[in-house]
Formats: structure tokens, C-alpha cells, sequence
């Protein structure tokens, strides 16, 4: 990830600024020899433009050696090879070592908290993870400890890709979620809400109207508020701060709810973010970014980054009236809830804007550009892997289509066999002209027709699939997660967007030429065929 370490060659020049990537790179590369980092005092030879030529290193002196010592101290938090997180910290002797978790009892001893460190960023973001304790590991002959952590995560849905990566690195992981692993994963425990997860049962939109996009976002706040009281009433997370576990970091997804900030304010651990979408409306001003809905590309409009001037003011009103329902019924609603449990919550607002960074799940490759600070960042596409081996079944499926295969699917919240009879029908009559084969993912046991070109699934390995050569398109509601998917693995996308971020996610698609889309009321054969034979001509497509 080389926004937050790059890979330095000794040829480039030394400065204050990249420095810390230079000492950040060593730490993650398990180089800790002592001499690299003597080589790198040498060459931090603060001048009037605060470079230094590694060929013309001054000598050693003490103002410059602060520079890598204080590099050394920052805590490393992403891992740049995008397979996990590592964290490096570093005690003094006057230091209390990171206290062990006893199996038995749950109890631990004092530390020196990562939240006092005079090096930490100030800048933090919240998502739905917390980290628990820090367990040293010394190297013998090394001066720097190397750290497994703890972590407790708190997410709604976020990836596996991330949790996952954490529990592979070695770190142990306890995660608060509705969607439990099926299999279980070594260093990887669940605490599972999955019997209280609510799904848009028979909810199919059929237009993103203005109206439409209110009802929805007015609904999207009121399941955050019954999130929080479900997260809350959990026996096991109740436990945790009942038995006063510590926790180093809380990473929070920033959603539609701000409870698990009050929570990670009682467990007394500090708060990084992330998102699997674009930036809500409401969050915009606790990171700082500046937004402007009338000329900025806004989550709720189809208009992408050149929005008519209807659409520009109809994003100015629905951001004004997001912003004004996440705060009363919203963030109020989450408060009462807390104090509920609860007596010295501050207000949630306030704590979101002591989150320390930000890990912002787009791209500015399809949703355009935007003015972020330096806590903000980033990561949209670090979830996408190589394509691994397919069932056999959906292998053979696929390689024996002569004329390749179309994917469908609509995610994982709404049910695509609730959609109208006339659209679904409208969508089996245009694929029955295709000579490719379709790959569904469908929740019931069969399709009206049963068409035998058509491979059903409720659950299907989507980058597996997208990543499969003989994949010819992406018929999709334009999710961020399953977008990015298919354009990294070179799929002309065409969209169908149903609400939410949806809309803009699928203007920027077809804006930039990667794909197509039609809404569900222009949904006909004819425009169906149209848009399909359009589709194969994006140049993701070859």
C-alpha cells in the first residue's frame, strides 16, 4: 500500500518527509538490523530545501538522528504487499510492557497505551473495528519489538479481506458481525448478530426518485438506530466492557451509526475508520473535506461529476436533509440508547472528530476526484485478489460456454427474487436471444422458465468468477465492492443501480466508458438488447 509505505530505493534523495517511509519500509520488510537505519541518521541532513543526496551525507549529528528515532516510534499500521496489518512499537525502559490477555480470567496487566504516544497521528477515523491488547514478541539481537495484536471488530459488513488479512498476520481477532465465518479461521473469533440481521425482504425500487431517495436514506438512519440497540443488548458484547477488557484501537465502519464511538469510548481505546463505500453526507465535516453537492459528484445522484443543473440542486437539498435526519434521528436516538448503558457518553458528534484516520474504500479511477486531508485515505480496489480455483461444476459451466458467460447479480441485501414479475421477465426473455450463458446469483431453488443455460447459486465466488477470462460482462446493481471487482479484472459492467451510493457508482461507469446503464423502469427487451450490445464495446472489454 505505498500511501503509507514506499518502496524506497537508497538512489532517492533523503528528506525529513520521506524518511518516515523509509524507516516504516525497513520495519515491515523484517529488516531491523541496526545499520540501515545508522545509514539512514547519516543521510537526514536537514538543508534549506530539507533534502540530503544519499551520496553526499553530512555527518552524524544529534538533531538529525531525532528525525529516524521519532520515525521509529510512529506505529506502523497497514501493511503495503495488501495481505494484512502490522504495527510496530517501540518501549523504553521506563515503559510498561503491552500487557497479555490470561486465557483463564481475562486479565491484564498495565500499559502504556498506543493513544498517549506523543508520535501517534492526531488524525483518526472510525470503523467498526476495535484492537485489543498487544502482546510483545522480542527479537533477540534486535533493539525494535514486533507485536501481535488483539483485535475486536465491530462491523455491519465489513470484508474478509480486511479481518482476515489481520487474523493471517499472526493478530488475534474477535469480531462483532452479522455475517459469521462459515469455516473457521485460525487467530479469527466471532461474536455473531446474524440472527437479528434485517434484509430488504420483497423491497425491489423501481426508479430513483427524488422521493425514492429520501425514503430510502430516512430508512438507512432508522437501521442504524436498530443496530446500536442490537450491538448493546448482545450478552457477549455487554461482557466485554462488564469485564473491563482493554483494547489498543477500535477500527469502526462509518456508516449509518455512530454507537460503536460510544462504545469505544467506554473500552477507553482510540478509533480508526473504514468505509466499503463513499463518504456518507453526515461525515464530511468531522474529517474536514470540503463538499460541495452542487458541483461535486454526490452518492444519491446518477449525475456523476458533470450533474445537470436539476441534479445539482436536487443533491443540495437531499445532503441538507441527510445531514439534518442523521442528527436528530439518528445520532440522538444512538445517544439515548448509550445512556441507556451508560453515564458519561459524550456526544457522538464529538467523537467523531477524534477518529484518527480514515481509510476511505474508492478510487478516483471511477468516482472522480475529490479534495481530501492527509487523515483520509484511499484504499478502493486493496480487497481485489488473483482468482482462485473454481468449484468444478461452475469451472466447466463457464470454459465449455463458446461464447463466453454473463454474471448477474444484485448483492447481498436485497432479494433479486423479489424483483417485479414483469422485469424478471423482461430480463429471462433478452438472455433466451444471447448465445452466452448466465451465471445468477438467485436465492431460490429455481428460475421461472428454468432455463438450462442458466447456473443458479444464493451464494456465488464473485471474484473468482469476474476473474475467470471467459467472463464477458457484469450485469450487476453497481455496488463499490463488486465494480471494483469487475474493473480490475478488465469486465465491461452493465449497471442497474437500485439506491444508495448505486447511481453515482454506475454514472461514473458509464462517464468513463467502462460500461453502461439502464434503471429499472426504462428496463425493456429492446433497451436491454441495446444496452448489452453497447456493453460489449467498452474498452475494458478488449
Amino acid at each position: 500500500m505505498h500511501r503509507f509505505f514506499a518502496e524506497l530505493e537508497p538512489s532517492l534523495s533523503v528528506t525529513e518527509q520521506n524518511l518516515v517511509d523509509r524507516v516504516r519500509y525497513i520495519l515491515r520488510s523484517n529488516i531491523f538490523g541496526d545499520a540501515e537505519l545508522e545509514r539512514l541518521r547519516r543521510e537526514a541532513v536537514p538543508s534549506s530545501d530539507g533534502n540530503a543526496m544519499a551520496g553526499n551525507a553530512a555527518p552524524l549529528i544529534a538533531h538529525q538522528t531525532a528525525y529516524v528515532d521519532a520515525a521509529v516510534d510512529i506505529p506502523v499500521v497497514v501493511d503495503s504487499d495488501g495481505d494484512g496489518i502490522v504495527s510496530h512499537y517501540r518501549t523504553s525502559e521506563n515503559e510498561e510492557h503491552i500487557g497479555r490477555v490470561d486465557a483463564g480470567n481475562a486479565q491484564y496487566t498495565s500499559r502504556k497505551s498506543i493513544a498517549t504516544s506523543p508520535h501517534t497521528p492526531k488524525q483518526a477515523k472510525s470503523c467498526e473495528l476495535l484492537t485489543q491488547f498487544w502482546r510483545p514478541i522480542w527479537k533477540p539481537a534486535g533493539t525494535f519489538a514486533r507485536w501481535t495484536h488483539y483485535f475486536l471488530v465491530l462491523s455491519l459488513c465489513l470484508p474478509l479481506w480486511v479481518t482476515g488479512a489481520l487474523a493471517k498476520k499472526g493478530h488475534n481477532i474477535t469480531v462483532i458481525s452479522y455475517f459469521p465465518q462459515n469455516q473457521p479461521i485460525k487467530n479469527y473469533h466471532d461474536i455473531s448478530l446474524a440472527e437479528k440481521l434485517t434484509v430488504f425482504e420483497g423491497v425491489f425500487p423501481e426508479e430513483n426518485s427524488f422521493l425514492t431517495i429520501l425514503k430510502v436514506t430516512s430508512s438507512l438512519v432508522q437501521f442504524g438506530t436498530k443496530d446500536c440497540k442490537t450491538l448493546l443488548e448482545d450478552k457477549n458484547v455487554q461482557n466485554l466492557w462488564k469485564t473491563k477488557s482493554k483494547f489498543d484501537v477500535v477500527v469502526t465502519e462509518q456508516f449509518n451509526s455512530d454507537c460503536s464511538l460510544g462504545l469505544a469510548h467506554i473500552l477507553n481505546a482510540p478509533v480508526v475508520g473504514l468505509t466499503t463505500h463513499s463518504l456518507m453526507p453526515w461525515h464530511f465535516s468531522r474529517f474536514g473535506v470540503p463538499f460541495n453537492p452542487s458541483y461535486v459528484s454526490f452518492m444519491y445522484s446518477n449525475g456523476g461529476t458533470k450533474p445537470t443543473l436539476y441534479q445539482k440542486v436536487e443533491s443540495f437539498i437531499i445532503d441538507t436533509y441527510l445531514r439534518l435526519i442523521y442528527k436528530y434521528l439518528g445520532q440522538r436516538v444512538d445517544q439515548s440508547t448509550l445512556a441507556q448503558y451508560f453515564d458519561d457518553i459524550p456526544p457522538l458528534e464529538e467523537l467523531g472528530h477524534n477518529i484518527k484516520f480514515q481509510l476511505l474504500y474508492t478510487n478516483f479511477v471511477h468516482v472522480g476526484s475529490n479534495i481530501f486531508p492527509q487523515n483520509v485515505i484511499e484504499v478502493g480496489g486493496y480487497h481485489v485478489a488473483n482468482p482462485k480455483q473454481l468449484p468444478e461444476d461452475l469451472r466447466k459451466f463457464i470454459e465449455t460456454s463458446q461464447h463466453g458467460v454473463i454474471y448477474i447479480s444484485f448483492g447481498s441485501l436485497i432479494r433479486t427474487a423479489a424483483m417485479p414479475r414483469d422485469k424478471l421477465e423482461t430480463i429471462l426473455s433478452t438472455l433466451s436471444e444471447l448465445p452466452q450463458r448466465v451465471i445468477w446469483k438467485w436465492e431460490e431453488d429455481s428460475l421461472p422458465g428454468n432455463l438450462k443455460k442458466i447456473y443458479i447459486s444464493n451464494w456465488l465466488p464473485q471474484n473468482d468468477i469476474l476473474g475467470h477470462p471467459n467472463v464477458v460482462a457484469f450485469y450487476s446493481h453497481c455496488g463499490l465492492l463488486g465494480t471494483t471487482e469487475a474493473l480490475y479484472h478488465g469486465v465491461p459492467v452493465l449497471g442497474m443501480p437500485l439506491f444508495g451510493d448505486q447511481p453515482s457508482n454506475a454514472a461514473a461507469i458509464e462517464e468513463s466508458g467502462l460500461g453502461v446503464q439502464i434503471e429499472l423502469k426504462e428496463l425493456t427487451k429492446e433497451n436491454l438488447l441495446k444496452k448489452v450490445q453497447d456493453d460489449s464495446k467498452s474498452p475494458v472489454s478488449g
